[in-house]
């Protein structure tokens, strides 16, 4: 029997340091693989790490350039709101004069012609200072006294003839300094809708008066322009003036008024002056735009998107 457990037991021990030296390898291959992978930990923590500081300087650095910028852009957008101040400012004094001068101009005219009337009357008992003799002077006095009698008749007898009234009242104007009221000639040749104001001065007198048409006053509180007649190249035009802003553009027929052959009729839009929207403008509103007059509620209707 002894010989058999000997057997037994070495087997048994060999069996044993078998299965305990392949315990030994595979714990250094799992403990190889482990060292592996804290290595590649590491590392992988140190770059994360590095890359980390990287984005905090460069966080650092636009925070930095970031606030440089917004003091350098606010520094220049004060400079361009003063600018725009300044530049409406100069527009609403440009406007105030423009107003001040389509005030005065019905006035300053009467006025002008007054002045002239009074420079080419020469009162009585005075004789002017010329080298003409004094014959010569006298003989031109009486043909002048003759043709203002002559023109004093003609004025005084009745005539059926529109025309013969017309010419006698011009030559009325051009000889004896605007007798007959220049209002009452206009009114004559002006439409219905178009009505006289008269414009009370300081006591209560009728300083001057002003053709204003009802039409015109009702578009430009419609379209919140400014209106008139403008003459470019030998061409009538329509003006628009934006006075609050100093916005002006013309419209003029391009191929006549009924359409030159035999078309629809066409407009020519070209901006005057952008005034304080030179910044903010669409392209449309600074090029020159051809459309047809059906067109223009559609062309007003954009006008009145930017100006409101």
């Amino acid at each position: 029997m002894e010989p058999l457990y000997a057997k037994l037991y070495d087997k048994y021990t060999k069996l044993k340091a078998k299965k305990f030296s392949a315990l030994e390898d595979v714990n250094k291959e799992q403990e190889l693989k482990f060292m592996n992978y804290m290595t590649a930990a590491e590392e992988l923590i140190q770059h994360l790490k590095d890359e980390n500081d990287n984005l905090r300087a460069k966080i650092d650095e636009l925070a930095a350039a970031t606030g440089s910028n917004v003091d350098e852009s606010s520094m220049e957008n004060q400079k361009l709101l003063i600018e725009e101040i300044q530049k409406n400012k100069e527009l609403s004094e440009e406007v105030a004069r423009l107003r001040r001068l389509l005030d005065r101009d019905p006035t300053f005219i009467q006025d002008q012609g007054g002045n002239d009337d009074k420079q080419l009357r020469t009162p009585e008992g005075e004789q002017p200072k010329s080298d003409m003799p004094r014959g010569s002077y006298q003989s031109s006095r009486r043909k002048r006294r003759r043709h203002s009698e002559t023109d004093t008749s003609n004025a005084v007898r009745p005539h059926t003839d529109v025309q013969e009234n017309s010419q006698l009242l011009g030559l009325e104007e051009e000889f004896r300094g605007d007798v007959v009221p220049r209002g009452a000639v206009q009114d004559a040749h002006q439409p219905g809708c178009c009505v006289r104001t008269d414009e009370k001065s300081g006591g209560g007198v009728s300083g001057s008066s002003t053709l204003e048409c009802m039409f015109q006053a009702l578009i430009q509180y419609i379209l919140g322009m400014k209106f008139s007649i403008g003459n470019q190249t030998g061409k009538f035009c329509l003006v628009a003036l934006h006075e609050s802003s100093g916005y002006s553009f013309s419209l003029t027929w391009a191929n006549g008024a009924s359409g030159a052959s035999g078309g629809d009729v066409e407009l020519m839009y070209s901006v005057l002056s952008l005034g304080t929207y030179e910044r903010i403008a669409p392209e449309w509103m600074r090029e020159v735009i051809k459309f047809s007059i059906s067109m223009c509620p559609v062309f007003f209707q954009r006008i009145s998107r930017v100006i409101r």
